[in-house]
């Protein structure tokens, strides 16, 4: 789905986030940000899926708010004394706030020390930590409730740390204020919705302004605000899944945004409808990293920074080294393989897809698999994949009578690619790490909405968009893939930048040259 396409054209979304109820509702300042800026990535989010609108609506009211305990969670977790007292560590004057994501992978260091880290940061931690230990530093990730690794390399903190009474309190009157006015005028916006044909978002505003949603985005921005004022940064940097937009009140610190996934052309365009719609460019990021010169292309639809600097993917610094550090041997021997065998690697995405397809996902890799000899088949699931999706595979694969390796989630996902002879994904990061570690790539889509990334268009990737095709597709490139790997150099360039282990040293060096003209 494209936003291109009538139901989601940039003039109709203008249309429809003008209407004065829904200005005037978004438009509220909390501590950071505006309310907006919440609506926009839980829109983004959802309109993202490449769902059909009926589909959207449906997904929408299936997830549930993670916020309904969140008070009584919170307090469980903290120290009732300390959340009274608010005796959270002040650190005047940090040099750099990292904020990410709670996603943890394992990964081999330079000389070869395995250790946990932030999936997105961690090689710039073990920079810091090696060579600039007199930095003042702290790690932050969003979600409070997940438990972190307790053998993490850099401490891990939440931004809830930072609450007291008045916190909560204010947090409290202010979303009954907000929840009461959506009361008063939510029956004229869902005319207002209906009336253009934008029925399926109604479920969409519907949540947003529930009390306890509504409670857990204002609660998170005065916390949010509370650690900014007691540490003073002079560095935020902000995973993009985290943080896309700069608070307005940040005048002393300077905000890097870095890209953690595939950029999106459709989503870079919602931004910058927002952006436009509510006047937000107050909040514009002063720097936003990007991988490579063509994601810069598409950020630059957004418009959602003041600078941009093209610094390739700090942590795929250690795919450069990878192939001195791993054992092919010892891998075999981890996971019982015969060394004769080829090795598939499935990187699923289940919670991005509805059960049909999912459905024929397995049905259709299951089968090939099972008619091919000498090879084994490992399925990497996604961070995000449920204990469901863990017990549909399994179902699927008694079905099929069939053999795979399913690690746990958190296994290391470079180290799976280093060792497979081909991979089958749909859209995933991971072809973009494939593609950099030299391996055929088979973009499988048995969905109803066409490819979202350039995979296939960029002659990186064959396209399955058949049960059928499978099965000769695996058979071709594990045989064959020349006329796949011409290509794989001008796509590294031009959406890696460089892959030379040095992607780190850029992102601090420009750190650095900050931290010195403050």
């Amino acid at each position: 789905m494209s936003v291109n396409n009538d139901m989601f054209s940039e003039n109709r979304l203008h249309k429809i986030f003008s209407y004065n109820k829904i200005q005037h509702l978004l438009s509220k300042n909390i501590g950071m940000y505006p309310l907006v800026y919440y609506f926009m990535r839980l829109f983004v989010s959802y309109i993202s899926l490449d769902l059909d609108p009926l589909d959207i609506s449906k997904s929408i009211n299936s997830r549930s708010i993670n916020s309904k305990s969140i008070i009584r969670n919170f307090i469980q977790k903290k120290n009732i004394f300390k959340f009274l007292l608010n005796n959270s560590a002040a650190h005047d004057n940090l040099d750099i706030l990292f904020y990410s994501r709670s996603r943890f992978v394992p990964i081999k260091t330079f000389e070869g020390k395995e250790t946990i880290v932030d999936y997105l940061f961690g090689s710039l931690f073990n920079h810091i930590k090696e060579y600039q230990s007199q930095r003042k530093v702290l790690f932050f990730v969003d979600n409070f409730f997940k438990s972190v690794p307790k053998n993490c390399e850099m401490p891990v903190h939440t931004f809830y740390e930072y609450s007291d009474v008045c916190t909560l309190t204010k947090s409290l009157i202010f979303s009954f204020f907000v929840y009461f006015e959506w009361i008063i005028n939510k029956n004229k916006i869902i005319k207002h919705l209906r009336l253009d044909g934008c029925e399926f978002l109604i479920p969409l505003f519907t949540r947003f302004f529930s009390f306890q949603s509504l409670f857990s985005f204002i609660f998170y921005d005065y916390c949010f605000q509370n650690a900014i004022v007691k540490n003073k940064p002079k560095i935020l940097i902000a995973n993009d899944d985290v943080l896309s937009l700069k608070p307005k009140h940040l005048l002393n610190t300077k905000f890097f945004v870095m890209q953690s996934a595939s950029l999106t052309l459709q989503k870079e365009q919602l931004v910058k409808m927002f952006i436009t719609s509510f006047s937000l460019d107050d909040y514009l990021v002063d720097y936003f990293l990007v991988t490579g010169d063509k994601f810069k292309e598409m950020k630059q639809i957004a418009g959602d920074y003041k600078k941009i600097k093209v610094v390739g993917q700090p942590r795929y610094d250690s795919l450069y080294y990878l192939n001195k550090l791993e054992s092919k041997d010892l891998f075999f021997e981890k996971y019982d393989i015969n060394p004769k065998n080829k090795i598939i690697l499935w990187t699923t995405q289940c919670s991005a897809m509805d059960k049909e397809e999912n459905t024929r996902n397995f049905d259709s890799v299951f089968s090939a698999i099972k008619d091919l000899s000498n090879v084994t088949l490992i399925i990497k699931q996604h961070p995000g994949e449920t204990n469901y999706h863990r017990e549909l595979i399994n179902l699927y694969l008694i079905k099929h009578n069939l053999n795979a390796i399913v690690p746990p989630k958190d296994s290391d996902t470079f180290e799976l690619l280093n060792f497979c002879d081909l991979m089958i994904s749909k859209d995933s990061t991971t072809v973009l790490e494939a593609v950099i570690l030299n391996k055929p790539v088979i973009v499988l889509n048995l969905g109803k909405s066409a490819d979202k990334r350039d995979y296939v268009k960029e002659n990186i990737a064959i396209g399955v968009y058949d049960e059928n095709s499978l099965k000769p597709s695996i058979e071709k490139l594990l045989f064959e893939d020349d006329f796949l790997a011409i290509n794989r150099k001008l796509f590294i360039n031009r959406y890696i930048y460089r892959f030379d282990g040095m992607s780190t040293k850029r992102v601090i060096e420009l750190i650095d040259n900050e931290i010195n003209n403050i």
